[in-house]
């Protein structure tokens, strides 16, 4: 049969031979049943079935999920009238919809159909093992990747073990034909091992599971060359997560490899695979040290990811936040924390999203992203966003630890560690030191049974010593600084130059405390250390460990001077600025900078030459970027204006310029005033200040934080120039408008939407953005016309929003229906209706040209028969009373929809 034709094709990977065999087979059926034939419900019911598995495997969940639901219905119901020749079929159905609904984001109630098939494969299989033991292994195993989707790992372990089992009892018996089975439940099995924080047992699974699929690639390289890039890129993530870094990085190189070469063959089909296999590939580059290189891959990957959730959004979504996720680690780890803050943010907000509709499948991971979001936002300076996110990612472990004790504790302590970091560096150091004690107890009871551990464990002992020392206690410091530098030594000589820039940054902490507790020597040599590792690091990415270079050379420079030794300290920079000139000048000159800052704290005659460097400095090279920011500020704030006077006036002929004489009160105002978080604050802070922002000082602080921020400066001094042109209320309210325009359209439900709008009226007398989408703009515009109870009803309600395209086809009002376009699609994703309408719009508005009514036909397969059979309604109806000039159009529509085009 046709069915048979399709599932042989599709076992031999010819995707398109399956399709075609698979459509055919449902074509005849229901032409035989259109006809009143006599034929059997079961064929019409395998055919969609068939149909169905072959549209998933080509990339079309939704045309998948719209023919299994219609088959499941079809067994359903004959398996209630004979049982024994049709619950087979139903409960294999209920496997294709559990994975159809999982894969357009209905993870729990794929939970319930795949649990259905487990009931019924667990009965048959207790009468006949031998023919519905294998059955009832795909189903445990489709059972456990649904719990597990929805954040449920304890429950799905004992069913992946279960599917191991049953396929294992498979193989034995038919050892030729169904390794393939066996060697998928494996690598599962290794899966839901490590999500229960089995990390021990997680590997030996999915290494049989690799040996299986190379030998059936051997034989079958097309059939099951996707069984192993899974696999291996299972084992590249097993080997990983037991800190095999140096291990993992060949299977993630081979399983990005034959994704690759899948993607190419069917890249809808394999796209999202190819993305995840990238994701993992970046993640164990990273880990062998090479932090350039996986930046390039994860963003190659988050590009994959981002075209998928454009077209997949429901599925696509929680691995898009997961590649940004990832992306801003690898970036921030690269020294771009600017870059890496953008793509946190993002992280975290889809992740809070979806932790909203979701929480027990997305709290864990969001928790990831705050705490990720919360370094980022360390690393350039916003310590009061970093202790948030950090104190909410310690909240949702702590509640998570409590539920799963065994995978949550540890994260747990990691947040614990991280909330200390940025608790110290806000001067809370009492908070933070209890956040750091909780730390090193968690972890020091984990690590023992979890080296991978160690990593977490020598920063949470960092922290702890940051904390004590701050809450004057360095003594009690030294001993966890010394044991995390001992944890980081070994890491650096197991696993090289992934953990060499932690022992630099413990090495250099080590080198302050032992400077706090009298042993400048000892701080001298510890410090050295760590300058002579940055140095390494910076010569390879001084992009990324420059500002640590900088910093460590501070921590000696004061070590040197505690010694009375300042020639030393001096020459320690000219050394690391020497080796710089030629391999990264930028590095160069920022160090023979912080060479003249440190003159400037030395005995005489160091600060007359540091302020002579300086101004030479200045003269020859006054670049718009932090270290010209930094040489400015340090002459402004010189306790001699006088000699710095003169010595402008001696190196140079240029007159003094304006920012030498700039107040730090009115550049803190402008910065503030810059900065302000909305427009309104920014507004008041004008009012309130407007002397001052009106002054030509103010100019001149625009034309000082423009060296940092020009596009922000920029902004602010044309809205400067407006208000002094046209007063505040002018200049400020359609900047206000446009922020409320956006807050509105970002409201996270329509009730709230609602409100937002009766509180900001004014939003009615807006000119909506070009990037206002659709469903807003006639939200607007509808208000306007039939008020805000009608506007809202639309949106609220599917009936309401039938009855109002009816009204605009029975008054041909072009305009109205274009609105009703927009709310189906972008509200109740109804693309068809939404496609449909808009051509309808078009048409009725006089603006025909361009329409191409064929291209509804793509979008047939994921609607409903229902939604097909009303458009075909309307369009004949509009057929007949506007059948001049448009008639070829309408029956070009009318084809399209009835799958005649």
């Amino acid at each position: 049969t046709l069915v048979n034709v399709a599932q042989r094709c599709a076992g031999v990977g010819d995707r398109e031979g399956a399709l075609l065999a698979a459509r055919e087979a449902v074509a005849l059926q229901r032409a035989v049943a259109a006809a009143g034939g006599d034929a059997s419900g079961g064929d019409l019911a395998m055919a969609l079935a068939t149909l169905g598995r072959r549209l998933s495997d080509i990339g079309d969940p939704e045309g998948a999920l719209t023919l299994t639901r219609d088959a499941v219905a079809v067994f359903r119901e004959l398996s209630e009238k004979e049982p024994a020749v049709f619950r087979p079929q139903l409960a294999a159905t209920l496997n294709n919809l559990a994975a159809s609904l999982a894969l357009v984001g209905e993870r729990r109630a794929a939970v319930a159909a795949a649990q259905e098939a487990v009931e019924i494969d667990t009965e048959l299989a207790a009468a006949r093992p031998d023919e519905f033991l294998s059955p009832l292994a795909s189903s445990l195993t489709i059972l456990a990747h649904a719990l597990k989707s929805v954040g449920r790992h304890a429950d799905a372990l004992p069913h992946a073990e279960a599917a191991v089992r049953a396929n294992r009892k498979v193989a034995e018996r038919h050892p030729a034909a169904l390794r393939a089975a066996l060697a998928a439940s494996l690598t599962n099995l290794s899966v839901h091992r490590e999500d229960v924080g089995d990390l021990a047992g997680s590997l030996a699974p999915v290494t049989e599971s690799v040996e299986i699929c190379r030998e059936l690639v051997a034989r079958h390289p097309d059939a099951f060359r996707e069984n192993l890039a899974a696999a291996l890129h299972n084992l590249a993530d097993r080997l990983s997560a037991t800190g095999d870094h140096e291990g993992a990085l060949a299977p993630a190189r081979e399983a990005a490899r034959v994704f690759a070469g899948l993607a190419k063959e069917h890249m809808e089909v394999f796209q999202p695979d190819l993305a995840r296999s990238v994701t993992s590939l970046a993640n164990k580059t990273a880990a062998a040290g090479d932090r350039t290189s996986a930046v390039l891959l994860a963003r190659q990957a988050l590009q994959l990811q981002r075209d998928l959730a454009k077209h997949r959004p429901a599925a696509s979504l929680p691995g898009l936040a997961g590649m940004l996720n990832n992306l801003a680690m690898h970036l921030a780890a690269d020294g771009e924390p600017a870059d890496a803050l953008a793509h946190a943010e993002e992280a975290a907000a889809l992740y809070g999203r979806l932790a909203g509709e979701d929480p027990e499948a997305f709290l864990p991971e969001y928790a990831v992203a705050l705490n990720n979001a919360g370094n980022a936002r360390a690393a350039l300076g916003d310590l009061s966003g970093a202790l948030d996110a950090g104190r909410e990612a310690v909240a949702i472990r702590r509640e998570l630890a409590v539920r799963q004790p065994a995978v949550f504790r540890s994260e747990l302590a990691i947040a614990l560690a991280n909330l200390a970091a940025h608790l110290n560096l806000a001067g809370e150091p009492d908070a933070g030191l209890t956040a750091a004690a909780e730390a090193v107890a968690l972890l020091r009871e984990l690590v023992p049974g979890a080296p991978v551990l160690r990593s977490p464990f020598a920063r949470a002992l960092d922290a702890l010593a940051q904390n004590l020392a701050d809450t004057g206690s360095p003594e009690e410091a030294l001993p966890p600084a010394l044991e995390g530098v001992g944890l980081w030594r070994r890491l650096v000589d197991e696993h090289g130059d992934a953990h060499r820039p932690d022992l630099a940054l413990a090495l250099r902490n080590l080198g302050k405390l032992r400077e706090m507790n009298e042993d400048p020597e000892g701080a001298v040599a510890t410090t050295r250390e760590a300058v002579t590792t940055y140095r390494a690091l910076a010569v390879e990415n001084p992009r990324a460990f420059a500002d640590e270079l900088v910093k460590a050379l501070g921590v000696l420079a004061r070590s040197l001077a505690r010694t009375g030794d300042h020639a030393a300290a001096a020459e320690a920079y000219e050394e690391c600025a020497a080796e710089f000139a030629e391999a990264h000048p930028a590095t160069a000159r920022r160090l023979a900078v912080e060479r003249s800052l440190l003159l400037l704290e030395c005995p005489a005659p160091g600060p007359s030459e540091g302020v002579r460097e300086l101004v030479s400095f200045l003269r020859r090279d006054d670049g718009p970027d932090p270290v010209t920011v930094r040489a400015r500020r340090a002459l402004r704030a010189h306790g001699d204006p006088r000699e710095v006077r003169e010595a402008w006036a001696a190196r140079t002929s240029d007159p003094e310029p304006d920012w030498l004489s700039l107040s730090a009160g009115t550049l803190e105002l402008v910065g503030t005033w810059m900065f302000a978080p909305d427009w309104p604050t920014s507004r008041d802070l004008w009012s309130r200040h407007a002397d001052v922002l009106s002054s030509d000082e103010a100019a001149t602080a625009l034309d000082e934080l423009a060296l940092l921020d020009p596009a922000t400066v920029q902004r602010h001094a044309a809205l400067r120039e407006f208000v002094l042109a046209h007063g505040v209320t002018a200049a400020y309210d359609p900047l206000i408008l446009s922020e409320q325009l956006a807050a509105w359209v970002g409201c996270d439900s329509w009730a709230e939407s609602r409100a937002y709008l009766q509180d900001h009226p004014r939003l009615l007398q807006v000119q909506p953005t070009p990037d206002t989408p659709l469903s807003h703009v006639a939200l607007l515009d509808v208000t306007r016309t039939e008020g805000m109870d009608a506007a809202y009803r639309l949106v609220e309600d599917r009936d309401a929003l039938q009855a109002y395209v009816e009204r605009a086809l029975d008054t041909g009002d072009g305009n109205a229906l274009m609105h009703a376009a927009a709310i189906e699609g972008q509200v109740f994703e109804d693309r068809l209706s939404s496609f449909a309408h808009a051509q309808v719009s078009m048409i009725l508005s006089g603006a025909a040209h361009g329409i191409e009514p064929e291209e509804l036909a793509d979008l047939i397969p994921r609607a409903t028969e229902e939604i097909r059979g009303r458009l075909l309604r309307e369009i004949a109806g509009l057929s007949v009373r506007y059948a001049d000039p448009y008639g070829e159009l309408w029956l070009r529509m009318i084809k399209a929809l009835s799958g005649a085009a």
